[in-house]
């Protein structure tokens, strides 16, 4: 059955910027790949370029690089085009596009203070969060030294075969060091008011834009929301609006937020096109230049939709992009069910970024390797395999396996698909958890695999004795504890996500991991659901920030030798912790505890704490058993287990089980030859 014809009129339509036609209105973010460490980095790039172009990305950018050394993310390892030695390198980034029919841009990024290295250097000397090194001030005569800098790398960018050039002034690297005075404490000529402020910037867009010839484009970076309290204010964005069109600038790529903002701009809690309206005002002020729309859209009609409503004229993509490089070319093929869906858990993609390691995608084990782009390899034997468990281990491997040549055939004992996945998808801030389960269950049943829902697989039937293989997959069970005397509620994380009923308050949450967080915020009447806006979004952190902290009805319960939301990713954790903070959640630690009918007794370094309870929710990881896996090691019957923590050096989560899957499925042949029991 033919999908049904949805017309990307907008999405699909070319755009002229100066003498450059794009094909369509998709480009690629600036993406920071920590690469620097890889010994085929300059070859894993240009393959990870060309796959973008032959996947018809309306044009594609190297990100992060830097016009200097101090500018570098990692001193000689970051990206950077300083001089001509490093042309020939940036010139087998080009041609690997253009091979492709594609378009390509480079991304000038001077980290200052962002810099992971001991010599960056910032408007003023202050420490960014999270990084080792305090900048040091940059001074007059450096200030000239870096403006020719910039101006020096466009030019060697045009030498390189490079169609486009964006400068970052946004997202807290060094123009926007410059522009806010979160960052700028200057009193000289380049801080102070605004136009001291903006100086800097406006200057780095001049002396690029003379290097540049007339029909050449250039891109800039916009810092339209600070989300900071020193940040820029909306009267400073509008003038800033003015003063950069005026330097030439032909598309304005509208940047939200920087590495100080206490919003979230860029995670799974943010709704799609949350600042289409921010967007739509900068292009409203920009006297005609065309501007693009970033973070958080994820599917081609929400694309379609910004740009159909007037809200942007580009949308620039960048995990989705890392998903799938063929987002714009399954678009216009109309196969936009095939399109691998970015769900902005940022496992392997920021919260690597952020951490030195190479990134990655989820859904794309092969992002950033040579290998990306080919057909899975067909096996030489088809193998009959029983999956049992419909969860994400097992709907990931079905499919992958199907799409090998195996017949493969899933029994879920539940009467629906995506088990835990399936759950989480509840919580407002994971809904998109649920197209991860759409996607893989409906790319298996495209390949071939049979769904039994409502189904139990006995290892000593006839049935079971069909197949080659057993994959069991089926997950652990939520971990409980005796309360003997407690007579309130009891509850784990599942029943509290499956059932959505209120619960007799006051509420202890035991856990302090990722799970036990999502329980504490999710358990309260205040959560995101239906904030689908910018303004409303914004007003419900706003409110968060402002709120009083009265006592909640939710207590959260860790023990004291573990971390609060271990487990969780640096891009995630943060926003958890704001939002059982703004909540008002009490978290207290224990070393051991005693259940009353209406309470905890929680001791604690000696100290005793009563904790009143009505409703008690376990939210403590899992233990696993599996008497399947006994039966058939008895009947000596060839299984693997997927999902069990012992085999998850990272713990359980989305991350770990799809590379666990993706390894299994793709070696398969190997794998099974061992399991003989």
């Amino acid at each position: 059955m033919e999908p049904t014809q949805y017309p990307f009129n907008h999405l699909l339509a070319p755009i002229k910027l100066r003498g450059l036609t794009l094909p369509n209105r998709v480009m690629m973010s600036g993406l920071h790949l920590g690469l620097e460490e890889q010994p085929n980095r300059e070859a894993v790039m240009a393959h990870f370029l060309r796959q973008r172009a032959a996947g018809e990305v309306g044009l594609v950018m190297v990100g992060g690089c830097s016009p200097n050394q101090e500018g570098r993310s990692r001193l000689n390892l970051g990206l950077s085009l300083a001089g001509e030695t490093e042309v020939d390198k940036h010139l087998a980034y080009t041609e690997a596009v253009h091979q492709e029919g594609g378009r390509i841009a480079l991304q000038i990024c001077h980290f200052g203070r962002e810099a992971f290295h001991g010599k960056n250097v910032s408007s003023s000397s202050l420490r960014a969060p999270g990084v080792l090194y305090r900048p040091r001030a940059l001074e007059e005569t450096e200030i000239r030294r870096t403006i020719n800098d910039f101006a020096q790398s466009a030019a060697l960018a045009v030498a390189a075969g490079y169609d486009s050039i964006e400068i970052v002034g946004s997202q807290g690297f060094l123009l926007h060091q410059f522009l806010s005075k979160t960052f700028n404490q200057r009193s000289d000529a380049w801080g102070g008011s605004l136009a001291n402020r903006a100086r800097f910037t406006l200057e780095v867009l001049e002396a690029v834009r003379a290097q540049l010839s007339p029909e050449f484009p250039l891109i800039f970076r916009f810092p339209a929301l600070d989300l900071d309290e020193q940040g820029l204010t909306w009267t400073e964005v509008e003038w800033l609006v003015d003063q950069v069109v005026q330097k030439g600038v032909d598309l304005l790529n509208v940047g939200i937020g920087s590495h100080e903002a206490k919003v979230p701009t860029i995670a799974m809690s943010v709704p799609p096109a949350a600042f289409a309206p921010v967007v739509s005002a900068i292009r409203q002020r920009a006297q005609g230049i065309p501007v693009a729309l970033s973070n958080r859209i994820a599917d081609p009609y929400q694309a379609e939709q910004v740009l159909g409503q007037g809200a942007a004229d580009m949308v620039s993509l960048g995990r989705p992009l890392l998903s799938d490089p063929e987002f714009v070319k399954k678009t216009r093929q109309n196969h936009v069910e095939q399109i691998r869906p970015c769900v902005a858990c940022n496992q392997a993609c920021l919260d690597h970024a952020l951490t030195g390691k190479k990134v990655g995608c989820i859904l794309n084990p092969r992002c950033l390797s040579l290998l990306e782009g080919q057909k899975p390899v067909l096996t030489k034997k088809s193998r009959r395999i029983a999956v049992v468990g419909a969860g994400l281990a097992g709907l990931a491997s079905a499919c992958w396996l199907a799409q090998r040549g195996h017949e493969v055939e899933v029994f879920e004992q539940s009467l629906s698909l995506g088990g835990d996945l399936h759950l989480a998808a509840q919580i407002p801030s994971k809904q998109d958890f649920g197209r991860l389960v759409h996607y893989f269950s409906q790319q298996g049943q495209r390949h071939g695999v049979r769904y039994r829902l409502g189904h139990q697989i006995d290892p000593i039937s006839a049935a079971c004795a069909a197949f080659d293989f057993y994959l069991l997959a089926q997950g652990g069970q939520p971990r409980r504890l005796q309360l003997p005397g407690f007579k309130g509620v009891i509850k784990d994380y599942r029943q509290v996500l499956s059932e959505q009923v209120p619960l007799p308050e006051p509420v202890v949450v035991l856990g302090g991991g990722g799970i036990a967080l999502e329980m504490a915020a999710f358990i309260p009447s205040l959560n995101l659901r239906g904030n689908h806006n910018a303004l409303a979004y914004l007003r419900q952190w706003s409110q968060w920030e402002a709120a009083p902290r009265e006592a909640a009805p939710v207590t959260l319960l860790r023990r004291a030798d573990k971390r609060l939301g271990r487990g969780v990713g640096p891009t995630t954790r943060w926003i958890l912790l704001h939002k059982v903070s703004a909540l008002g959640t009490s978290v207290v630690s224990f070393d051991h505890f005693e259940a009353e009918p209406d309470a905890l007794l929680v001791t604690y370094k000696n100290h005793t704490e009563r904790i009143k309870a009505a409703s008690i929710i376990f939210a403590m990881g899992q233990t696993y058993s599996n008497g399947l896996a006994e039966g058939l090691r008895t009947d000596n019957r060839p299984h693997a287990i997927l999902g069990h923590p012992d085999h998850l050096p990272e713990g359980v989560n989305v991350k770990s089980i799809l590379s666990q899957s993706h390894h299994f499925s793709q070696n398969f042949e190997s794998i099974s030859s061992e399991r003989t029991t």
